[in-house]
């Protein structure tokens, strides 16, 4: 009984080998009324890759359109390009969340402004 539990045990480490990083999201939203949420990869039928990335959906639910900009945290360093986006009231966007997918946590921060105070 012991040695099948020992096989189940290793049948499942190539998955958890091959599971997505987790997103550590910091946000400095400003007292805005902005909702987040990390969205997985577009191809679900492959882990989270740097050519298969997770986006962060971004819904403006504040009053004023706002400016998004999306960066890595200073541990993250294969980030090549920064994501921003303009979202009008009540409008969703989509950031790409860049790195290179090899670490168990990708780090990143969400800044957000009220485009009439820019």
């Amino acid at each position: 009984m012991k040695l099948a539990q020992a096989c189940a045990v290793i049948a499942c480490m190539p998955a958890v080998a091959l599971a997505a990083p987790q997103v550590l999201l910091d946000s400095e939203l400003n007292e805005l009324d902005i909702r987040t949420l990390v969205i997985d990869p577009e191809d679900s039928t492959g882990p989270a890759s740097a050519d298969n990335p997770k986006h962060l959906r971004l819904t403006n639910n504040h009053s004023s359109a706002v400016e998004c900009s999306l960066r890595p945290e200073p541990a993250e360093q294969a980030w090549t390009f920064f994501p921003d986006a303009t979202i009008q009231p009540g409008e969703q966007a989509e950031l790409r969340i860049g790195g290179d997918y090899s670490t168990e946590t990708i780090r990143v921060k969400l800044v957000c402004e009220d485009e009439e105070l820019l």
